[in-house]
C-alpha cells in the first residue's frame, strides 16, 4: 500500500540525512611534510576532529611546502624535483596514493610557503625568497608562475595566505595581519596578532568548507618541528590552538567534500518531491 511506500522512502531520508552528516561532522584535512632540505616530502590525511593523521604516501618529490585543491578537485603543490637539481615546480598529488606528478618549473624559488585560490580560479602564491617577500601567480597547466610584485613585508617566518570575502590575507610570524594586493601584492592594514594556546607562527591557512571556519597549521614551537592545529579569526587577529598534528606539516588544505553533500541533498529533495506529488494524486497504489 502507498502507506508501505512512503515508509519505505522516510527509512531512506533518514539513512542518507545520517550520511550527509556524518561526512560534514568530520571533514577532512590533507598535509604535507618537509623533513629537511632533501627529505621526500610526505601526504598524510588528518581528521578535523580528532587530529589522527594517517600518511597516505610518499611523494616523490622534495619540500612540498604548500598545497591547495583546485575547484576542479585535484591537489595542487610547490615543490623542488627530487633529482639534486632543487628545480621549483608546480605538481599535482593522487590523494589515493601521495605520488605526486610534476606540471612545470614555476621560475620562482622554492620558498613558496602557501597557496590559494580565488573563485575565478587563479592561483595566488607566497614566495618568501627574499626581504621583500612577493606574491605571485601559478598557470596550473604549465607550472609557470608570474611574480606580481614585492609585499613590503619584512623577512619574516611563517607566511600563511588566504582568500576570505573576496580579500587575500596574510599572517606572518612578525609582520601580523594584513591585506594583500591581488594586483600589485603589495600588503596593507597591519593588525597585530594573538596567538591563544600553543602557536608561535602560521604556516598555512586554509577554509573548512563546511563551517567555513579558517584553520592554520602553527609552528609550536620555533626551536624545533613541533605542529599544530589552529583556528583562525581574521575579525579579531586572533589565532587559537586547536590540538597538535605531527610534526614536519608546512602545507594544508581541507577536502572540498561539501559537493558530494550537496548532491546527496539534491537527491533528499527529489524523492521529498517525488513522495508530495505522489500523495496529491489522491490515489492509493496497491502491491
Amino acid at each position: 500500500m502507498e502507506l508501505r511506500r512512503l515508509a519505505r522512502v522516510a527509512v531512506l531520508l533518514v539513512t542518507l540525512t545520517t550520511f550527509v552528516s556524518d561526512r560534514i561532522e568530520a571533514a577532512t584535512i590533507y598535509a604535507t611534510t618537509t623533513d629537511g632540505p632533501d627529505a621526500v616530502s610526505k601526504l598524510y590525511r588528518i581528521d578535523s576532529v580528532t587530529g589522527v593523521a594517517t600518511l597516505v604516501g610518499f611523494t616523490t618529490f622534495q619540500r612540498i611546502s604548500a598545497i591547495e585543491f583546485g575547484a576542479n578537485g585535484v591537489l595542487y603543490g610547490t615543490a623542488e624535483r627530487n633529482d639534486g637539481s632543487n628545480t621549483p615546480v608546480l605538481i599535482t598529488i593522487n590523494t589515493s596514493t601521495g605520488l605526486g606528478t610534476e606540471v612545470g618549473p614555476t621560475g620562482i624559488s622554492g620558498a613558496v610557503t602557501d597557496l590559494a585560490f580565488r573563485t575565478d580560479g587563479t592561483l595566488f602564491a607566497f614566495d618568501a625568497i627574499s626581504a621583500g617577500h612577493r606574491l605571485a601567480t601559478i598557470n596550473t597547466s604549465t607550472g609557470a608562475a608570474a611574480v606580481l610584485g614585492p609585499t613590503s613585508l619584512a623577512n619574516d617566518g611563517g607566511n600563511g595566505i588566504e582568500f576570505s570575502g573576496g580579500a587575500l590575507y596574510h599572517i606572518g610570524r612578525d609582520d601580523g595581519l594584513h591585506t594583500l594586493n591581488q594586483t600589485t601584492g603589495v600588503a596593507s592594514g597591519f593588525t597585530p596578532v594573538t596567538y591563544v594556546g600553543d602557536g608561535v607562527s602560521v604556516l598555512a591557512m586554509d577554509t573548512d568548507p563546511v563551517s567555513s571556519e579558517i584553520y592554520a597549521a602553527v609552528l609550536v614551537d620555533a626551536e624545533g618541528g613541533a605542529r599544530g592545529l589552529a583556528t583562525v579569526d581574521l575579525a579579531t587577529a586572533t589565532v587559537t590552538s586547536y590540538f597538535d598534528i605531527i610534526d614536519g606539516v608546512d602545507g594544508i588544505t581541507f577536502l572540498p567534500e561539501p559537493a558530494t553533500s550537496t548532491v546527496l541533498l539534491f537527491l533528499l529533495g527529489l524523492i521529498a518531491v517525488g513522495s508530495a506529488a505522489r500523495c496529491q494524486g489522491g490515489s492509493v497504489i496497491r502491491e
